[in-house]
């Protein structure tokens, strides 16, 4: 039969058709011949090429290429040749997929990339089905919990997670799966509860920072930023509303007189420390040395040696020291008090006391500038409860001229209120205490003078004053400097071993019990004393 097909066409070599019907026939006879067998392994052999050639390129399963292996042996394929070393390469591959995929498979916690890599191969790579299947159920679980935490990382507009959905969301995901975004949210989501938690206890007035943190409000400025730039998809309601009070808080700082103030005397501690120092409740009297006229509360040491560094109101008399005071007489010049001088500490203490009344309640609970204002105002308020009552005795008095105390104690009221520097009313209608204790310190002044002849005729060893009426004339004024007892049973130098004599308040007339007049002053001012 092969010599008839080759005599009828003996050009044309016989096609795949022509020769697998001779070999079925030969088969079919039970035909054993050699050279049969050959013809057969050389026609399986170029069906295995044709197959290669066609599934070259495409992705096989492990069983296709260990099929194309066993035919490549049935047909004495060399294993040398190209398409033996090919097939033999692609079972090697695939042998190793499937020993990359069992190892990820195994692990406790899996990698979304290492998952991705799995069936993100090169095209040749053999793969086994059953397997190839299950990786991608997994992948498929650990994609959606990849798409959930990009849902919170990366919201729609509006959206925002709430920090429990979140948190729950990481702690199934580490479960099972190694996976970037849920990674990046598991560093952010304790950072947002740890917020959430502070910003709970100091709504609920139960926070209580450790010594080394921060002051708290500038740890809130700090969070304010951080929800800004990391957690703002984040709900945090606690956060929220002690932000909307650090806002009002923000606003309420800035309508305080001394806040950003660049006036060294507009510090708030300073001013806290000036009222404290002048509103204690044991220095409400005056001090008992008649000299102590002066706005430190200091004596004024007047010698016929010693006059310098000294100043003296030619109105009330009273001598200050000239580094304490600049200008005219706080005690008798009404411009100290009714707003024509301006002053360092240019604010009220009524709308101090506003101020502190709109605070909100984070700043009361935890702002030291709250307690800072909460003291001057306490301090302030006690001292004119303590102004009221002597004012109230003033009024009430029954006598004149007034009692000697009352001038004394009325310019320890007005230093006092001098040092604080702000003006203090007790309400918006009345004028200023300062301004009161001044109009009323003229009414109560009264001129004692050293009456001399009774001190001659006596004998006596303690200055006797008597109280006279204000000046009506011109006068020469005449300034005590020594009192010498009117006796000669001790010699002068004896002097200093007797009681000392209490200094002249504040004029003396000399060699007579008549006062000599000083001449009237309209407007008070300070004159230093000649030498």
């Amino acid at each position: 039969m092969l010599a008839e097909l080759h005599q009828a066409n003996p050009s044309t070599p016989l096609d795949k058709a022509a020769w697998g019907a001779l070999l079925f026939e030969a088969y079919s006879h039970n035909y054993h011949l050699r050279w049969f067998e050959d013809v057969g392994r050389v026609a399986k052999r170029i069906r295995l090429l044709e197959e290669l050639c066609a599934v070259r390129g495409a992705r096989l399963t492990m069983e296709e290429v260990e099929e194309l292996q066993k035919q490549a042996v049935s047909c004495g394929l060399p294993l040398d040749s190209g398409q033996a070393v090919e097939l033999q390469e692609l079972a090697e591959c695939g042998a190793q997929w499937w020993k990359n995929a069992s190892m990820v498979l195994d692990l406790p916690i899996i990698a979304l990339e290492d998952l991705n890599k799995l069936v993100a191969l090169p095209s040749p790579v053999p793969v086994f089905p059953s397997l190839l299947e299950r990786i991608g159920s997994v992948r498929g679980r650990a994609r959606e919990f990849e798409k959930q935490a990009k849902a919170i990382l990366y919201p729609s507009v509006g959206r925002r997670t709430p920090i429990q959905e979140a948190m729950s969301l990481v702690s199934t995901t580490q479960k099972d799966f190694l996976i970037p975004a849920v990674q990046i949210l598991a560093e952010v989501v304790p950072l947002a509860a740890h917020i959430e938690k502070i910003c709970f206890d100091i709504i609920n007035n139960r926070y209580s920072p450790e010594a080394s943190h921060k002051p708290l409000f500038e740890e809130l400025w700090d969070m304010r930023k951080t929800v800004q730039k990391k957690l703002w998809m984040f709900v945090i309601p606690s956060f929220n509303i002690v932000d909307q009070q650090l806002v009002r808080h923000d606003a309420w700082l800035e309508k305080l007189p001394w806040y950003r103030s660049p006036e060294p005397a507009m510090q708030g501690m300073l001013i806290v420390h000036d009222v404290e120092q002048n509103t204690r409740l044991e220095d409400d009297t005056p001090p008992s040395d008649p000299e102590c006229t002066c706005t430190c509360a200091l004596p004024v040491k007047v010698t016929v040696k010693k006059r310098a560094g000294v100043v003296q109101c030619n109105h009330c008399g009273a001598r200050f020291h000239s580094k304490c005071i600049e200008g005219s007489c706080p005690f008798c010049d009404h411009h100290h008090w009714d707003g024509s001088l301006t002053k360092t500490r240019n604010f009220e203490y009524l709308d101090l006391s506003a101020i502190a009344r709109a605070a909100p309640e984070l700043t009361r609970n935890y702002s030291l500038v709250w307690k800072h204002a909460e003291i001057i105002i306490t301090c302030v308020g006690r001292l004119t409860r303590a102004i009221d009552i002597f004012l109230a005795a003033v009024n009430e008095r029954t006598i004149d001229p007034a009692p000697p105390h009352f001038i004394p104690q009325t310019r320890h009221f007005l230093r006092k209120l001098c040092k604080m520097q702000f003006s203090v009313k007790a309400r918006a209608d009345l004028p200023s205490y300062g301004l009161i204790l001044c109009h009323i310190h003229p009414e109560l002044e009264t001129d004692l003078y050293v009456d001399t002849k009774a001190c001659l005729e006596n004998f006596s060893w303690e200055m006797m004053l008597q109280r006279l009426p204000p000046p009506t004339d011109y006068t020469i004024i005449l300034e005590l400097e020594r009192f010498v007892p009117g006796s000669n049973q001790y010699p002068e130098s004896s002097l200093a071993a007797k009681p000392p004599a209490p200094a002249p308040q504040p004029q003396s007339s000399a060699g007579s019990s008549t006062p000599i007049p000083r001449e009237p002053s309209q407007t008070p001012s300070l004159q230093h004393l000649p030498n």
